[in-house]
């Protein structure tokens, strides 16, 4: 990106065809090349679209271009304004798509990101999964694993975002950067066929938009919930206690706040969640341990998780295992006899894409 475009990057001069919404915001708020009052009140309508009603991380904030008031003043926020900016449009196609069983909806071919509640081991990639249509966890090894899959309707790739609305500041600097890499010679060349029109959307992404329907959520609360066994029926148990583990571990990461806090009298009958939380976790940890005397006992929810993942994550590499052809049979073997290539053990199919958006 700072090799190819620069620390002060250029718009492209037909930005503005493809993108007026775009257009508008880098020119004014990077350039300040215009003196129109509607062209900056449309800046800032923008600047509170990405700011206010695009969802972000709790940690937003505190970075350094966490404040809107900023970019109101600073003289060079065009990188800032990129990752802003594609962030937004990445949320415009992905929150579209509400359950599991669209497979434009993944990020790549191993799924979306699985929320890991609790840090099961000390090396960071071994806490972080992504899971499927099938919830079939796949582990991450390296960070190709990361990768995006290219779609039609939403730009996954930084790279070609900044291409769409960037010059690069030097021609041999992107014949260079394109010979070296075809993912990012592919990009470029994208960038330079676009044809559908982009614009921002109204639509309030942000977490704080959930905050303000509470009360009526309180009130689907009473609605019954899905628990038909038949939506997991067909599951093994190790993810089934995986499943259970992570639930109860959830409800007890959200209840942990309150313990230090004055409780409100309970009336008779009455237990509090952390009670709740904490009796179904011992439990767990009880049944589980009393299903095999020769197995491992856990003391706690993490131990639990961390064993069923990695017995999952084995009962993957035996089926896929099973699938290869005789050629991935014939793969160098380590020491102990196993496949030493990290990423052909997860790589599947990718699946037929449904209907685009």
């Amino acid at each position: 990106m700072l090799n190819v475009f620069g620390l002060q990057p250029k718009i492209r001069p037909d930005l503005e065809a493809w993108s007026p919404d775009l257009f508008t915001i880098f020119s004014y708020l990077c350039n300040r090349s215009t003196s129109n009052p509607n062209d900056k009140k449309k800046a800032f309508k923008i600047l509170d679209l990405l700011f206010d009603e695009t969802e972000h991380n709790s940690y937003f904030g505190k970075m350094n271009f966490g404040s809107k008031e900023k970019f109101k003043t600073a003289t060079n926020s065009s990188l800032y304004l990129l990752i802003l900016t594609w962030l937004r449009q990445l949320e415009q196609y992905f929150y579209d798509f509400d359950g599991n069983d669209d497979f434009d909806g993944d990020w790549n071919e191993y799924g979306k990101y699985y929320a890991t509640t609790s840090i099961m081991k000390h090396a960071p990639l071994a806490n972080i999964h992504m899971a499927n249509e099938d919830d079939i966890l796949t582990n991450i090894k390296d960070v190709s694993f990361f990768e995006p899959t290219h779609r039609d309707g939403v730009c996954v790739s930084l790279e070609e975002w900044g291409a769409r609305i960037f010059e690069p500041h030097h021609k041999q600097v992107l014949k260079d950067a394109k010979r070296g890499c075809e993912k990012t010679n592919e990009r470029f060349n994208r960038a330079n066929h676009i044809t559908e029109e982009f614009s921002f959307t109204k639509k309030d992404l942000s977490s704080s938009k959930d905050n303000d329907h509470e009360g009526e959520q309180s009130e689907d609360a009473a609605m019954p919930y899905d628990i038909s066994p038949d939506r997991h029926k067909d599951q093994k148990k190790e993810m089934l206690f995986y499943n259970i583990s992570r639930g109860i571990q959830l409800l007890l990461n959200k209840s942990e706040p309150k313990i230090n806090k004055k409780m409100k009298k309970m009336k008779k009958g009455e237990e509090d969640d952390n009670s709740i939380a904490t009796t179904a976790a011992s439990s767990l940890l009880a049944l589980v341990n009393g299903l095999d005397n020769k197995s491992k006992k856990f003391n706690q929810l993490d131990e639990l998780q961390n064993h069923m993942s990695n017995l999952i994550s084995a009962q993957n590499e035996k089926k896929t295992g099973t699938n290869h052809n005789k050629q991935d049979s014939d793969n160098v073997k380590t020491d102990s006899g196993e496949d030493s290539s990290s990423s052909s053990e997860y790589r599947k199919k990718t699946p037929q894409k449904g209907k685009k958006k």
